[in-house]
């Protein structure tokens, strides 16, 4: 059984099962792969980046599929279940994304909800060969941007209380990632701060695979002035906070400084290694 979805921000329209646990056989062998996938921090500009990829560069790009956030919730009905079945789960749903599509054939670009980048490592083994981003912003600006508008998944807050939750998934996040990349700097990822985004767009183009257009940095700063996030969606589960509260700007420092710290020195090295953001271009390329 199917519904039909229109994302709110890209304008598409896209398939998707409505009951993830009931889906046909497929044989994975045949199952399709994306042409790229987005993880990131939170409020760091990943829907502008999906939304100028989906724009600017007319990519398929499916932001934040509610059906594979469901097989990777531990708070649902996937997490009684062992890994590889959740494993097979996601290759057949990420296989039926373009079908939302029609025939397009332009590359299908998968942006991540943001506590999912704790799976990354999972996403590396099935998917070795496919492109993949980490997007990441200054923690203290993302955690003011959280505060001002927390986050739905903050429900799942225990003992330790929203706000050290939010913080720890964020840095879970990115400890996650620098750990894959002090054991391995793989050549399919791409690390990226937001505050270069505007200028790393065409090596990020160049990352999954696509020509940049020649005034994409110039058309991708137009879209950046304009306000691309959709209204909220339901009630906010965590409590607000004074986004200059100098509690956050503590729990920034204690639960979130140490990994991002980490990140930016790995991105640093892989910049200068692979020379983002200059015409040299960076990444995986498609012949």
């Amino acid at each position: 059984m199917t519904g039909t979805i229109r994302h709110p921000c890209l304008g598409y329209v896209q398939q998707r099962p409505l009951s993830s646990r009931r889906i046909p056989p497929l044989d994975l062998a045949d199952a399709s792969a994306p042409d790229g996938l987005i993880f990131h921090a939170g409020r760091c500009g990943s829907t502008l980046l999906a939304v100028a990829l989906a724009r600017l560069q007319r990519s398929r790009v499916v932001s934040e599929p509610g059906a594979l956030n469901d097989v990777l919730s531990e708070a649902g009905f996937w997490r009684f279940l062992p890994w590889p079945r959740r494993e097979a789960a996601l290759r057949h749903l990420m296989h039926l994304l373009p079908a939302g599509f029609g025939g397009d054939p332009a590359p299908l670009i998968v942006k991540m909800s943001s506590w999912t980048t704790k799976e990354a490592a999972r996403f590396q083994t099935m998917w070795p060969g496919v492109p993949k981003l980490y997007l990441y912003r200054e923690p203290l600006a993302a955690l003011a941007s959280l505060a001002a508008r927390p986050p739905i998944w903050g429900r799942h807050a225990g003992a330790e209380g929203p706000w050290n939750f939010v913080a720890r998934t964020v840095a879970d996040g990115m400890s996650v990632i620098a750990e894959m990349f002090e054991g391995d700097p793989m050549e399919d990822w791409m690390l990226v701060n937001y505050a270069e985004l505007a200028d790393s767009m065409p090596a990020i183009c160049r990352h999954f695979g696509m020509s940049p257009a020649g005034d994409l940095v110039a058309r991708f700063k137009v879209l950046a002035r304009t306000n691309v996030k959709a209204a909220d969606r339901g009630k906010a589960a965590v409590p607000r906070i004074d986004p200059c509260d100098p509690a956050l700007e503590g729990i920034v420092q204690a639960v979130v400084g140490e990994p991002y710290r980490r990140l930016e020195a790995l991105r640093m090295a892989q910049k200068a290694r692979l020379s983002f953001g200059d015409d040299a271009g960076c990444g995986r390329r498609r012949s």
